[in-house]
This record gives C-alpha cells, structure tokens and sequence, in this order.
C-alpha cells in the first residue's frame, strides 16, 4: 500500500504553543486546526481583523463575542464564524476550552506574526515564532453566524 505523503499527525503533548496558550495542531495547505484549554477569564479584549476565516467549537467554559455591533454568547457545544478581515473581540468571563479551524492556516506564512516579534491582541491569535515551526507550516500550495447544539 502507498504511503500518503501528505498525512499528518500532530500529538497535542508535542504541538507548538503560542505566545498566549494555544496549541497549534494539524496543518494542511488550506486550513490549520488550533486549541485553546482553559483559556483564563480576561475582559475587553481589543478588538483585531485576521487574514483568514476562523470556525470554532466550544468545548468548555463561556465567552462572548462581538462584530458587527453584535455580542453573542459562546457556550459548551456552541459554534462560531468570523469571516476574513472582519473587526472582533472577546470577551472571557470563565476559563474557555475551544477547538478553532483556520483558512488559510493562521499559523503559516506570516500571519499570525510568524517571523514577526511577539504581539498580543484579542484572543492571543498568536504570534510568535514558537507557533511556526516547519512541521506545523501548511504544505503545498461579510457575515458571522452561530450554531446551537449538543456534541453527540
């Protein structure tokens, strides 16, 4: 049987960790998956716009976020979008555990800060150099929404 070259485990005891918690793991050439655990309350977050859209799952604890003049509250079992460019913060009142997939990958060639010096904004969208090392880089190559339900 033929080897995909392109398959790719990333064991989250091993994955870089950015500046501010989180854990990036798997990483393709169109999106990466990142992890936050027990991200610690913190309040009016400043606001920031990425260069990529990011989806999420809340996994434990509560935040809330805001854009478009619009907060909604995130909670276990919730899901989130944030389109590319578009202004948001977070806010934390309890520790939050999430799971967020980025497209492109926030972790790759440049975004994020990677290469840059170490910055902080919103919700740690990390930064650093830490968050770019080769086996995390990606190979190859308007509106938000929130989604109610139970993980089954």
């Amino acid at each position: 049987m033929a080897v995909n070259a392109s398959t790719q485990k990333v064991a989250a005891r091993s994955a870089a960790v950015g500046s501010m918690g989180q854990k990036y793991l798997a990483c393709g050439a169109q999106m990466g998956m990142r992890l936050w655990v027990e991200k610690e309350p913190a309040m009016d977050k400043p606001a920031t716009q990425r260069e990529y859209e990011t989806v999420g799952f809340v996994i434990g604890g509560r935040a809330e976020l805001t854009m478009d003049g619009q907060t909604i509250s995130l909670e276990p079992g919730d899901s989130w979008v944030i389109p590319r460019g578009t202004l948001h913060s977070y806010s934390i009142p309890e520790a939050f555990t999430a799971i967020e997939v980025t497209s492109p990958p926030a972790q790759g060639d440049g975004r994020d800060g990677c290469g840059d010096e170490e910055k902080a904004d919103g919700f740690g969208h990390l930064r650093g150099r830490a968050a770019c090392s080769e086996r995390n880089r990606p190979r190859g190559s308007g509106r938000h929404s929130l989604v109610r339900g139970t993980a089954g």
